[in-house]
């Protein structure tokens, strides 16, 4: 699976956030631009509405990840990187 480092506009603070490592499946194509699934699966309760909603934020600039191998040998090698 193809992975991304993304910089977008978080839907909470209104800054500018990168993220690394984002499943290509979260992204995806609207109008010709790319948005990011925020929330990816889970969905957040809007109390106005009523109903559970995603939050999707459009994306600035996203790379294409080139060491997820490389990862994925140290982390099979020397165990998660919180250890």
């Amino acid at each position: 699976m193809k992975s991304f480092n993304i910089t977008y506009i978080s839907p909470i603070n209104g800054r500018q956030d990168m993220e690394l490592d984002v499943n290509a499946n979260r992204l995806f194509d609207r109008d010709g631009e790319t948005w990011f699934k925020y929330d990816d699966d889970i969905a957040w309760y809007n109390p106005e509405t009523g109903e559970a909603e995603f939050r999707v934020c459009e994306v600035i600039t996203a790379t294409l990840c080139t060491d997820t191998k490389a990862k994925a040998a140290y982390m099979e090698r020397f165990g998660t990187a919180a250890e």
